[in-house]
Formats: C-alpha cells, structure tokens, sequence
C-alpha cells in the first residue's frame, strides 16, 4: 500500500535538498568569478595537476553534487556538508582540502574535518561522471587549510580513515591503494587502482596452496 504522507514528505525532502544544492552552487560559483579561480591556483601547482581553474570548478561542482547524493540517500542533512564547501577556504570551518585528480581529465577539490563524514571514498571511486564518461578518481592528496605541514599524527589518523573508508566497501580483490608523504612536502598523497588481473589470480592461487 502507498504511503501519501511518506511520499509527501520524501519530495518535500528531495526538493529542499535540490534547493540547498542549487544555492550553494549558484553562490560558489559568484565566488569563482570574483577571482576568476585564483583561490584554486596554489592546489593545482602544488599537486602539479593539468587542468586549469575553471575545469577544477566544474569538477569540484560534481564531486559536491554526489557527496550530496549520498547524503540524502543515507538521511543526513546536507546543510552543514554545504557549509564547508565554500569557494574562500579561510571561511570555512574545515581542517583539511582534500584535491581529487580524475585520470588528469578534471580536479576536485573538498573541504573536510578529521572524520572525514560527509566523504565516501568508496561510493565517489565508482561514481559515474557523465559529463566526462568517467568513473570514480585516480587520486587525492589531504593538506592543511592553516598552510602547516601535516604532522605524523594526523598522517596516521587519515591512513586509518582512508583504509576504513575504502575497504568497507571493496576488498583488495577489487581495490588497492598506497600512500606517500614524502612526493609532496606537508601533505599526504594517495592513490587508488583497480586491482590488475594479475594480482587476482595470484592471490587466487596463494589462496589454493
């Protein structure tokens, strides 16, 4: 039997979701404008990626909308996630940008807490981006919006979570990744695969013996 009140309510919902979302966007991208990107500038020399300001906001638009997505099919409010999310990092209450590269093709950029919350790592890898018939992200550097170095503790504490995040949903099977935090000085580095036919068979075969 269909629910009219529950249905009611799940549109309500949906539709204040897409109205948050749609404001966000609309006010980040004014931001944008204001400096023509300049505020992306040092992520993407810093993480040497190759793709211009404007093609890291497009980019930082998707990876938004799908954090959002998830959000609302998990029942969480999106209002403090879009909070964060501001185009000033000094006017957020973030700790971290967390800088996607998409296969060299786009960059991301997301502005995080310690939890990592309103972030699945695992969901965004086999997220499918349409506008550039791509799935998921290649890797994803964490760095300090106050401009310090990550400390040890911090490093280990985002291994942890990243580690979580991942396999909660994919084995090594499936998925592999590594860290490094000696390529990019005060940040950690991270990059995620598929894992190669090869290693699965070996493991197959370790598995038998």
């Amino acid at each position: 039997m269909i629910d009219i009140q529950e249905d009611a309510a799940a549109a309500d919902a949906l539709e204040g979701a897409q109205a948050l979302f749609g404001a966000w966007e609309e006010a980040f991208r004014s931001d944008f404008e204001r400096d023509q990107g300049a505020g992306f500038e040092p992520l993407l020399k810093r993480f040497r990626l190759e793709v211009d300001a404007r093609e890291m906001l497009e980019g930082t638009v998707d990876f938004v909308n799908a954090c959002a997505a998830f959000l609302q099919l998990d029942g969480v409010g999106l209002t403090e996630f879009l909070d964060l999310q501001r185009y000033d990092a000094k006017t957020s209450g973030a700790t971290y940008a967390m800088t996607f590269d998409v296969a060299r093709r786009t960059a991301a950029r997301l502005l995080v807490t310690p939890p990592l919350k309103f972030v699945d790592l695992a969901d965004l890898y086999e997220f499918p981006w349409y506008r550039l018939k791509m799935v998921g992200y290649s890797d994803f550097w964490f760095s300090r919006l106050d401009g310090e170095d990550l400390t040890e503790d911090e490093m280990e504490g985002l291994r942890e979570r990243v580690s979580y995040d991942i396999r909660f949903d994919h084995t090594e099977d499936e998925v592999l990744f590594f860290d490094d935090p000696d390529n990019y000085p005060g940040a950690l580095w991270f990059c995620v695969y598929d894992t190669p036919p090869e290693a699965r068979e070996a493991a197959g075969d370790t598995e038998d013996d």
